[in-house]
This record gives C-alpha cells, sequence and structure tokens, in this order.
C-alpha cells in the first residue's frame, strides 16, 4: 500500500488514527474496522475504501447483509428466472423456453462477473440458472419434435 500512516473513518464519521498498516490489521481483527469504512491518508488526505487496501482485504469482516446476499445480482437473478420458469412449465405442462433461455444468458453473465472479480459470489446461483435454463429450452425442443413427428 503506498499509504504509511492512516486515519480510519467510520460509517458514522467517526474518525480514528493515524495509524500504521500492522496496527490497521489489528484493530481490523478485533473487528474495530466495518466493512463500509474509509482509510485516509495522513499527508496527502488521499481516501479510499477499507476493502480496497490489500493486507487487509481478507482481514475485514464483512457486514451481515453481504453475508447473507451474494453481491452476483445477475447470477441471482438468472437463479430465479429459471426456478419460476420451471415451476411454471411443470405446473402448465408447456415449457415456453423463453424463461429458460433469459437464464442461461442471466447465469452465464454471473458466472462471468464472478470469474472477472474473485469477491463476487454466487457462482453456484450462476451455475444453476445456466443447467436448469438449459434443461427447460431441451424440454421446449423435445416437445417441439414431438409435435412435428406426431404429424
Amino acid at each position: 500500500m503506498e499509504f504509511e500512516n492512516v486515519y480510519v473513518i467510520h460509517p458514522d464519521g467517526s474518525r480514528y488514527g493515524p495509524a500504521d498498516i500492522p496496527t490497521l490489521i489489528e484493530w481490523a481483527r478485533q473487528g474495530r474496522v466495518p466493512f463500509a469504512s474509509l482509510v485516509e491518508d495522513a499527508e496527502t488526505h488521499q481516501m479510499r475504501p477499507v476493502n480496497s487496501v490489500p493486507e487487509l482485504k481478507n482481514e475485514i469482516p464483512r457486514d451481515l447483509f453481504q453475508k447473507l446476499i451474494p453481491p452476483n445480482t445477475l447470477a441471482v437473478i438468472g437463479y430465479y428466472v429459471a426456478i419460476l420458469s420451471l415451476l411454471g412449465a411443470l405446473c402448465l405442462f408447456i415449457p415456453t423456453g423463453i424463461g429458460g433461455l433469459a437464464a442461461v444468458i442471466l447465469g452465464g453473465m454471473g458466472l462471468r462477473s464472478a470469474k472477472r472479480d474473485p469477491d463476487i459470489r454466487g457462482v453456484a446461483h450462476a451455475w444453476t440458472a445456466i443447467i436448469l435454463g438449459s434443461l427447460e429450452v431441451l424440454a421446449l425442443l423435445a416437445v417441439g419434435i414431438m409435435i412435428f413427428l406426431a404429424q
């Protein structure tokens, strides 16, 4: 990190420091540095999110909200589209394929986001969307082939 001494600015505006990086790591391990905090260089007053400091990245516990809800929105939306589309197809006995195709596309985009940034979770949601969406598209194709052969 290019900062030597920094202030920690909590989300509520309270400010602590200046402190060096080893002290910050210790504070983070003690739970005294919230995930949404900022760090400010004591000399240049340049500020940035505390989770962008490489030495602190794995030391800062994420907030409960961020632990429960994965930030990979595309994968999660694809997951729910796949589930709802598949449930609708099973209830109506008519696979539409549109929801399945949307789920495959959203799942693929979510998977690409997760590969680009390892902090983004939701890989399981992305794969579930891709697999279930593909199954629905295949079911639509199977129904179409059966209708074509029945004529």
